[in-house]
């Protein structure tokens, strides 16, 4: 007798599962890499804006005062706004400084990055690294990005007065 060539319905439904297990596989893995892309995209952008951001606070004189001595209080100083980093000339006006649309250091807006957001909060520092409410010859500035409100990265870097 000989057999008639076909497929039988047993093995039709273990093919299908098998192929559906592979489906839900491959689905869980492109969803794995595309967020795992999108992080990495994330944390690119943040090094950008951040570093950006750094490099024009370390563009600034130290202090205010250009005497020798330190200008006992942080933030911006007489005349200059809080809200425009343009008035800016030394490290520690940029304290308490937000921007919620990412800006140019001349202050147009960067195209491109919306829900991206930068801040900035500079302390003084002791021998040990520790914040200090006394003046110093050290100071920190933090820079912190955020995306869509959610901290992204944070960069801090160390200025001293006699650097």
């Amino acid at each position: 007798m000989r057999a008639e060539a076909g497929v039988t319905l047993i093995e039709a439904t273990i093919t299908a599962v098998i192929v559906g297990m592979i489906a839900v596989f491959l689905s869980v893995y492109y969803a794995t890499a595309n967020k795992s892309v999108r992080k990495s995209r994330d944390m690119s952008i943040a090094g950008y804006l951040a570093t950006g951001l750094m490099e024009e606070i370390s563009a600034r004189r130290w202090d205010e005062e250009t005497d020798g001595s330190i200008s006992p209080s942080l933030g911006p100083d007489g005349g200059e706004s809080a809200s425009d980093k343009g008035d800016f000339d030394d490290v520690d006006d940029f304290n308490a400084f937000t921007e919620l649309a990412v800006q140019y250091p001349d202050g147009a807006p960067l195209a491109g990055y919306a829900g991206w957001s930068r801040s900035v909060t500079v302390d003084f520092i002791d021998e040990s690294n520790a914040p200090s409410a006394a003046p110093t010859e050290r100071k920190r500035a933090v820079v912190v990005v955020q995306k869509d409100g959610v901290e992204i990265l944070r960069i801090s870097q160390l200025f001293a007065q006699n650097a």
